[in-house]
């Protein structure tokens, strides 16, 4: 499924690194009901701090592809196009 999505937002072929991004994104909201924390993603699954960032350019774009709940109240932001924060909105 999320390879097909990938194609929708231009990612496809999806590598084994953000592959195993989406997998832990999945699995944490099914375990504990939450979106995990993106330097927490990275930690998990053996990547660099920014691996979220690095992979897909927006975090919005890796919660797409895990097939996560919209997110309500909040949107990520960058100052330089590189690193992406939370923050709340609308």
């Amino acid at each position: 499924m999320a390879q097909k999505l990938a194609v929708r937002e231009g990612l496809a072929p999806l590598s084994d690194e953000q592959i195993s991004i989406i997998r832990f994104m999945r699995e944490y909201y099914t375990k504990f009901n939450a979106f995990p924390i993106l330097s927490q993603v990275c930690k998990n699954v053996h990547q660099p701090r920014q691996c979220v960032n690095e992979q897909f350019i927006n975090p919005e774009k890796a919660w797409k592809l895990a097939d996560l709940p919209k997110l309500t109240g909040v949107h990520f932001v960058s100052v330089d196009g590189k690193h992406f924060i939370m923050e709340e909105c609308c």
